[in-house]
């Protein structure tokens, strides 16, 4: 699954995103691994913006993600 938009706001676009990708909340009390691309000193898109590492964070633990 994926999903794509335009926007200039990160954490709007991570929450617009996960609303476009339906996603059901499968995460309440569970740990989760997120892994970023970090393996390019390039800016993102290149690499996973801090901004939307924190945003999808956040968005993780508003649905209930245990440890991350």
């Amino acid at each position: 699954m994926s999903s794509i938009g335009k926007t200039t706001n990160r954490a709007e676009g991570v929450k617009r995103a996960i609303e476009l990708l339906n996603f059901k909340n499968e995460v309440k009390g569970k740990n989760l691994f997120i892994k970023p691309n970090f393996n390019s000193a390039d800016a993102a898109p290149g690499s996973t913006h801090n901004d939307a590492l924190r945003a999808l964070m956040n968005e993780m633990r508003g649905f209930g993600a245990k440890e991350m």
